[in-house]
């Protein structure tokens, strides 16, 4: 993996599964350096925010307001869900047949 350097203005993104154990061992590292307590303040806000109840809670909500009997939208019992203040984004697949490729919309 490559390191970052310090204060690095390179972008990362992207979701990362961890154990409790993991997330306790990082937790306990980062106590002992300064330097990591914004970092763990924002894992710590997700999570608590993005926990398993509250994930499922809008994942059922998606699968009732977007389901279609045709299988066109889809939404996973496991999907990602990355919560804000007003709501949250859920993972979910729209069907594209090969007829619809070279389509435009209206």
């Amino acid at each position: 993996m490559p390191k970052l350097k310090k204060n690095s203005t390179t972008p990362v993104s992207g979701y990362m599964y961890m154990t409790e154990t993991e997330f306790y061992n990082i937790e306990n590292l980062a106590r002992k350096d300064d330097s990591l307590k914004g970092f763990m303040d924002v894992f710590a806000f997700h999570r608590t925010t993005q926990s398993n109840v509250a994930n499922q809670k809008y994942i059922e909500a998606a699968k009732k307001l977007y389901y279609t009997e045709d299988e066109m939208f889809l939404v996973d019992d496991d999907a990602n869900v990355s919560i804000t203040k007003d709501g949250a984004y859920v993972q979910g697949w729209m069907w594209v047949g090969k007829n619809q490729l070279n389509k435009k919309r209206g």
